[in-house]
């Protein structure tokens, strides 16, 4: 059955408040709009500010040095605003330009409407006169400041009269201030956020309206998607669309401006016959609509005979006409019995609407003072009808869904029926997944434990190998602290023995501390530990194994006390001390104990072949070996695994010198380790 409210008429008057309050907010909007779009700060207007003489050449025959020495007996004076109407006189300004900005800072001057077709400007200075010339014929890249809007930089003499001459086609309206490029920047930004807004709010309503046109095949709302070419319209007579999509097509952009506003004027005729239902309640006022927008469009052609000027004072009084007795109609529809709260809604911001195209109109016929603000608001209150129209199909189309609701009950069975059967067949394929799930679980579980088992026997092994060459290696040092005179060949055999066992010993060792930084539960066994001891330890390891000269120097009176793994870092340091000592060729290799800040430092140089610039990003890879390296044993773990050893205790491994002249490279350990990265261990 259907819901008891979906029956109950709805409230005529809340529905007409609610769109009511929608056009006045956006016409708020529009007035904020305007508002921003006159700056306040630093900023003299012509007209209020600067009142100006208007000379009006019919044939346009006059230039700027005649102008300029006519007595004021054949101007008129004006203090707001040009308008002219639709004209192909040649308007000519004078006025005195205001005084210069401290410290001879320009002035900007901004020009609009935008679609003016040709503007010059005279600029008294010092030297004389100065023509600028712009307007929307002339392509972007001629204009001095790229802006929607006409901006001539300049630094006018005060002290003589300045020249403004207009000539266009479309209607003659100006309105010109000075201001500065800061203030200028200012109001742009403030300005470009409500036209911003304005133009989201209509790409948004139109494309709903377009949308909800489809879904309801509703003529209604395909009169509303037609207007959104009005959008088109604004930004074209806002300068969007010269500045933005045409820079380079003045003409095409000059035309679009034309064009855009007749069928502007014609799709609004359409808006008005389908929201004012003229065809079912007032068929004569319907058919005056009908051929309004014929007019309009058919209008389009007076652009090929040059006669849009003509045209359009013809067809904007014919809109005012249009729009008064839409005025009339729409308050007689709200009269009418029978009609719907939507379609009464409609009416008022129909006729809000028209009144203000007729003040509209009227401002650019220059029948009445042209402003701004008016214009703005006539724009917004477009917008705000799309939105009102919008609403109120909206509304509509929630009581058909509640009219509908009761259709859909009958099916509600066989669609739960459906939901369950559907829910059983996600129940068995989710089963399916979690065993497949499990399954997968199962098998990473057995790869990380063989993987652990395998690591595990990779220690065992290494740690068995090491054992039989420590020995070897305590072996062949006794021997070689004791030779046989026998023979000097024996002393020279067990020297090679011992470096061939120091060389196993360290890759052992690199071997299982590269396995042992790699596990994923690394602890690092932290013991109080004497750092100068340690790395005597390992220079002395280095001078037995190859009788080469190893320099250490501590710095007096430091306190060399720190607690580390004292395997690991002796290996660290032994791998180094080993490459350097296996690429000095022979010459001094020295090692330095420092302190800075909480860390030691501690550095190793040589005076070997050095590294290339080339190689020093990829010297500390896992099995990476410079050039250099090419006639020198070694696996290339050395340095990866001495500066992993390094991080891991919270300091670093990095090279600090690097060239022909050798190699440096700097342990930073520090004095107290972090004890969240590792265990403490008290010997």
């Amino acid at each position: 059955m259907p819901n008891a409210t979906a029956s109950r008429p709805p409230d005529v008057r809340a529905v007409g408040l609610a769109l009511i309050l929608v056009l006045l907010s956006l016409g708020a909007l529009g007035i904020l709009s305007a508002a921003a779009s006159t700056p306040r700060v630093e900023t003299i207007r012509l007209g209020s500010d600067l009142p100006f003489e208007l000379l009006v050449d019919d044939d346009g025959a006059l230039d700027a040095q005649t102008v300029l020495t006519l007595p004021s007996t054949q101007f008129s004076s004006h203090d707001g605003p040009l308008s002219q109407g639709y004209t192909r006189a040649v308007s000519w300004l004078r006025f005195n330009p205001p005084a210069p900005r401290p410290g001879g800072a320009p002035w900007w001057l901004v020009v609009a409407p935008p679609y003016l077709d040709r503007l010059t400007v005279f600029v008294p200075g010092a030297d004389g006169y100065t023509r600028m010339e712009t307007g929307d014929l002339l392509p972007a890249s001629a204009r001095p400041v790229r802006d929607r809007h006409f901006v001539l930089p300049m630094t006018p003499d005060s002290t003589q009269p300045m020249l403004i001459r207009l000539e266009t086609t479309s209607v003659s309206l100006l309105s010109a201030y000075f201001t500065s490029p800061e203030a200028f920047v200012s109001q742009r930004a403030s300005s470009s956020f409500l036209w911003g807004l304005y133009f989201g709010i209509a790409c948004v309503t139109t494309l709903l309206c377009i949308g909800l046109g489809f879904i309801q095949r509703s003529r209604l709302m395909l009169a509303v998607s037609a207007l959104g070419v009005a959008y088109l319209m604004v930004a074209s007579t806002q300068g969007f669309t010269y500045v933005l999509l045409l820079p380079d097509r003045p003409l095409l952009a000059h035309h679009l401006t034309s064009i855009s506003t007749l069928l502007t004027l014609a799709a609004h005729l359409w808006l008005l016959r389908e929201a004012l239902l003229t065809r079912q309640h007032f068929p004569r006022t319907d058919k005056v609509l009908l051929a309004g927008g014929a007019l309009f469009v058919g209008a389009v052609t007076a652009l090929l005979l040059g006669l849009y000027g003509q045209a359009m004072t013809v067809l904007m009084t014919l809109n005012a006409l249009i729009h008064a007795l839409a005025v009339a109609t729409a308050l007689r529809l709200t009269c009418l019995k029978g009609v719907s709260a939507g379609t009464r809604a409609i009416a008022i911001a129909v006729s809000i609407t028209s009144a203000l195209a007729i003040l509209a109109a009227l401002s650019v016929l220059a029948v009445v003072p042209v402003s701004l603000t008016l214009l703005h608001l006539w724009q917004y209150a477009m917008l705000g009808l799309m939105v009102a129209i919008l609403l109120a199909s909206v509304h509509e189309l929630r009581m058909q869904q509640q009219r509908l609701d009761s259709l859909q009950a009958e099916r509600l069975g066989a669609a739960e029926a459906r939901r369950q059967h559907l829910e059983d067949r996600v129940k068995e394929r989710t089963a399916a997944l979690q065993h497949a799930h499990d399954q997968l679980e199962r098998a990473l579980r057995d790869e990380r434990h063989a993987q652990f088992k395998q690591r595990q026997f990779l220690a065992m092994v290494s740690h068995e190998f090491r054992t039989p060459l420590s020995v070897i290696s305590a072996a062949t040092g006794n021997l070689a602290q004791c030779p046989t005179p026998s023979t000097e060949a024996l002393t020279h055999r067990l020297a090679q023995i011992n470096r061939a066992t120091r060389r196993l010993t360290t890759l052992t060792d690199n071997c299982l501390a590269d396995a042992r930084l790699s596990a994923a539960t690394l602890v690092i066994e932290q013991v109080p530990t004497d750092l100068a001891a340690l790395l005597e330890n390992a220079a002395e390891l280095a001078r037995l194994s190859s009788r080469q000269l190893v320099q250490v120097n501590i710095e007096p009176g430091l306190d060399t006390q720190c607690r580390c793994d004292h395997a690991l870092v002796t290996i660290a340091l032994s791998n180094v001390l080993d490459n350097a000592i296996k690429y000095a060729a022979n010459s001094p290799i020295h090692a330095r104990l420092t302190a800075a800040q909480d860390n030691f430092i501690l550095t190793v140089s040589d005076e070997g072949p050095g590294i290339s610039p080339a190689e020093e990003a990829s010297i500390f890879g896992r099995y990476e070996r410079g050039s250099a390296a090419h006639n020198v044993s070694g696996s290339g773990l050395g340095l990866h695994v001495s500066r992993e050893i390094m991080r891991a205790h919270g300091g670093d491994l990095r090279l600090v010198h690097t060239g022909g002249a050798g190699a440096t490279f700097e342990f930073s350990l520090p004095r107290r380790p972090p004890g969240t990265q590792a265990r403490q261990v008290t010997s």
